[in-house]
């Protein structure tokens, strides 16, 4: 399935679509080599995503966003019911084109989101101008840019090949922004972060290559010949690095070694690898426990963390998708009738004892019936009978009691 080979289509070249393309080629090798942190290191969203934590930050939101309940409600008076008619709904809650399903969908524009701070996908219509289609856009491949009229327009590049997008045939999600119209690249915003764990994982891998130290000092008490000395380096050579270890050397006229300390270990060096992860944790929103990183904190203080992840991270992300698919998916008259939604109460729910206490406390005081407290533990309902509410007998409505006393 390709963009181009499907549903590309032509239009006219304006002005402002022509002074576009300079700056449409500068974002793409932009998104190629990326920005050059204090490091030193050249970081691209590629090299971000071989750092283990930027990796699992990016797996965890994709992951969630991707298995949340994604529902189309139809506004019924005081009602709300899930429009399974509704063309739109298939496409969010199944099958979003021909080769791939909702979570496959979602997790791809949710990890450009993520990483990017932008995530692209076309709206892919048939003659009539219903909706049959979406597919998701690698966001280094688009451009966002007004014509000379204002209006909104997305070009879309790989390199070779470049077509234009009206605002209606494109869904954008953007994170933070400061002209809403693109978000801030988070891996440009970012690098010196990104690249210093870059750099730490560099300096791993070359230390443990060298047979986990560092190398030795060699001393001697006069002058070599540029042969002995050549002859040293080439003997050096044979009997380092790995598969080399624990070779016996003879040191000859004198020459004395003398063992360096340990680099990595006087430089606090696995510390500044977890600040790293750390600092990179708050960049994404994610607590650390989710990502592997474990400390010795209380289960409480993890559940704790479970739902402030749940309504500080995920629940923003569902809003911007939402509020995007909704404006997109939907004309004004359709969204007077009918919403996206995501539902997040399977990740702010407590644990059994947490949740059937709560559920006690709800039924007793008569706001929540046996049906619908068996809804959200998705089991069967039980019949007429589980519709009904309880009413405490000693509760009474304001008033009520002195006119009956009264009468």
């Amino acid at each position: 399935m390709g963009i181009f080979s499907k549903f590309a289509k032509r239009e006219k070249r304006d002005a402002g679509s022509q002074r576009a393309d300079s700056l449409i080629a500068a974002h793409f090798f932009q998104g190629l080599i990326g920005s050059v942190s204090q490091a030193g290191i050249q970081v691209t969203p590629q090299k971000a995503m071989g750092v283990a934590t930027v990796y699992a930050c990016v797996n965890v939101l994709s992951r969630t966003i991707s298995t949340l309940p994604l529902h189309v409600y139809r506004r019924s008076g005081d009602k709300n019911e899930k429009a399974y008619d509704q063309r739109v709904y298939d496409l969010l809650h199944n099958a979003p084109n021909s080769e791939m399903t909702s979570a496959d969908f979602r997790a791809a524009v949710q990890g450009d989101l993520s990483l990017r701070n932008n995530g692209y996908a076309q709206i892919v219509r048939d003659r009539t101008g219903r909706i049959i289609e979406l597919i998701p856009v690698r966001t280094e491949h688009m451009h966002v840019y007004r014509n000379l009229a204002g209006e909104l327009r997305y070009r879309y590049s790989n390199g070779s090949q470049t077509i234009g997008l009206g605002a209606n045939e494109v869904i954008h999600l953007k994170g933070h922004t400061r002209d809403g119209l693109l978000g801030e690249d988070l891996v440009r915003m970012c690098n010196d972060v990104i690249g210093l764990a870059i750099a730490l994982d560099v300096n791993a891998s070359k230390y443990f290559a060298n047979g986990s130290r560092p190398g030795n000092i060699y001393e001697h008490p006069g002058v070599l010949t540029d042969k002995a000395f050549d002859r040293l380096k080439e003997d050096l050579k044979k009997k380092s690095g790995p598969g080399n270890e624990f070779q016996d050397m003879i040191l000859e006229d004198g020459l004395k070694m003398a063992k360096a300390r340990s680099e990595n270990r006087d430089s606090q060096f696995d510390e500044s690898r977890n600040r790293q992860s750390l600092a990179i944790c708050s960049l994404f929103g994610v607590p650390p426990h989710k990502v592997g990183i474990v400390s010795n904190q209380p289960r409480a203080n993890v559940e704790q963390e479970n739902i402030s992840f749940a309504v500080d991270t995920i629940r923003p992300l569902c809003v911007v998708w939402e509020q995007v698919l909704n404006q997109r998916l939907f004309t004004a008259e359709e969204r007077r009738i009918y919403y996206a939604e995501f539902d997040i109460s399977g990740l702010v729910r407590g644990d059994l004892k947490t949740r059937y206490e709560a559920y006690a406390q709800a039924r007793q005081w008569g706001w929540l019936s046996v049906n619908e407290i068996r809804k959200k533990e998705n089991m069967n309902p039980i019949g007429v009978g589980g519709d009904t509410y309880m009413q405490p007998l000693n509760m009474t409505g304001l008033g009520q009691q002195e006119e009956a006393n009264n009468a």
